[in-house]
């Protein structure tokens, strides 16, 4: 039995949904497994990014509670990434919180805090299936500027999950390549487009293929700034809470009809890294060098070189944010000891 198949017994059965809501159509189901399955006919984006803005509107034009329209918000996230799963997307990458957000009142800073603790510890519950499906949960940011108990939360889901194969800045990745130089651990000269990609929170992911935004604003708030560069980017005119399967599969054929066009810019930015580099590494030798043919003798030991450094350092960088992650969820384990006795 399918994935389909299952949620069609279950939607059958079921007069409410887990958040209290009426449950979608059971033919809904079907309606998106035939599309899938016309869309499958055409390239798929592997990782898609979601600028989940209209929460507050959403709540104000239904003349809610601000808190029950981001929670209606989570929820919507919950749905998206069942569509995502469903359409074989590897990566899904939120914009969740931002420092702008912090500027609230702090009334409803609260409660966005709240709600985000409830939704990971939801995860948390939720684990069988997460590592069913192969998901792995990362925070992209600085955790250190929420509360504790959120802190705690977050990096039990990202240990917890760490082992698995699919993924639900650049200040952050500039200072650790700054530290990695002061440190010795590599040359100025090593820090390029590569290494900055290698230090982002979404290292190892797929590119970004798509990039939506809902509410209509047309702006990407400082979010995936580089990873955006050679993507489709699709700016929605809905509420977040609004936003369909039906939104997010007109996008996937904007995105078909123009992926030859980013696979072009892609290729060609990648050949324009690689001849940088090379001529990089060619003036440095050449300053030493007695003639062209001992420069291309030596370039393959300096890009040696550089890899043996750059592979050490991003060890270094790695291990040093398991060990934050890991220390945190001590931290939580030992709080939850205490509770217990």
């Amino acid at each position: 039995m399918d994935t389909t198949t299952e949620r069609y017994d279950e939607l059958k059965n079921d007069k409410t949904r887990a958040d209290g809501s009426l449950p979608r159509p059971w033919y809904e189901l079907w309606t998106r497994k035939f599309f899938n399955a016309v869309l499958a006919c055409g390239p798929l984006p592997k990782h898609i990014g979601f600028i989940m803005d209209g929460n507050r509107r959403f709540a104000q034009k239904k003349s809610m509670e601000k808190i029950v329209g981001h929670t209606m918000g989570f929820n919507k996230l919950k749905e998206a990434l069942e569509w995502c799963l469903e359409l074989g997307v590897e990566v899904v990458t939120v914009y969740a919180f931002s420092m702008e957000n912090f500027k609230r009142s702090p009334e409803e800073v609260s409660a966005l805090m709240r709600l985000a603790a409830e939704k990971f510890e939801e995860l948390l519950n939720q684990e069988d299936i997460i590592h069913k499906h192969g998901v792995s949960i990362r925070v992209l940011g600085d955790i250190s500027l929420v509360p504790d108990y959120l802190q705690h939360s977050m990096a039990t889901a990202i240990h917890n999950t760490r082992n698995n194969s699919k993924y639900l800045e650049m200040v952050t990745a500039a200072q650790t390549l700054s530290a990695g130089v002061q440190e010795g651990l590599i040359n100025v000269e090593d820090i390029n487009g590569d290494l900055l990609e290698e230090c982002m929170y979404t290292s190892g992911c797929p590119p970004l293929d798509i990039l939506i935004r809902t509410s209509g604003e047309k702006r990407l708030s400082d979010f995936l700034l580089w990873q955006s560069a050679h993507c489709c980017l699709s700016f929605v005119d809905v509420l977040w809470p609004e936003f369909s399967a039906w939104d997010l599969y007109r996008t996937i054929l904007f995105y078909q009809q123009n992926h030859a066009h980013i696979k072009e810019r892609r290729e060609a930015y990648e050949r324009t890294k690689r001849q940088s580099q090379k001529e990089l590494d060619l003036h440095e030798l050449q300053k030493g060098s007695g003639g062209i043919a001992s420069l291309h003798g030596a370039l393959e030991k300096v890009e040696a070189e550089r890899v043996q450094r750059t592979q050490h350092f991003l060890g270094v960088a790695r291990q040093r944010q398991s060990d934050l992650i890991a220390g945190l969820c001590t931290q939580e384990e030992a709080l939850r000891q205490q509770e217990r006795n």
